[in-house]
């Protein structure tokens, strides 16, 4: 089964052409700014690209096999957007593979509280994905 090693958030995620990896700006926090007295509407979000990175480890058998997604929560529980499948092809040769999978949003949910960005797997051509890992990043809306 595959295993998740990593899965951040951050501004940007460089992949050199040897396979080494570059996380710019680990996002924990977002701190949005909002205009006084500005009832902001449901369902508000800023167009902001940001990336996530998960770095799997398979067995040389299951590469190609296992597809992943993520998806960012709300406070309310609700699911605010979510990545295509991306398939888990191996970047590190050996016995023992690795695949790591760059996601793209280009959202940020206007909300005040935590958000979870979750990653989750599945055997390709099956339809449940399996929880791997979830990520908290908080969100601050500053009014001014």
């Amino acid at each position: 089964m595959p295993e998740p090693i990593l899965f951040a958030p951050c501004e940007k995620v460089i992949l050199d052409t040897d396979g080494l990896v570059s996380l710019i700006t680990v996002i924990e926090r977002l701190e949005v700014t909002v205009p006084p007295g500005i009832q902001l509407p449901p369902n508000a979000a800023i167009p902001q690209r940001w990336q996530s990175l998960a770095i799997w480890r398979l067995e040389e058998s299951e590469a190609g096999q296992y597809e992943q997604m993520t998806d960012l929560i709300v406070p309310d529980g609700s699911v605010a957007m979510h990545t295509e499948p991306m398939a888990l092809k191996p970047t590190t040769p050996g016995r023992a593979t690795g695949a790591k999978i760059i996601s793209t949003l280009t959202l940020v949910p206007l909300t005040d509280g935590p958000l979870r960005l979750r990653l989750f797997y599945r055997r390709i051509g099956e339809q449940e994905w399996t929880p791997a890992a979830a990520y908290p990043v908080d969100v601050v809306l500053i009014r001014k």
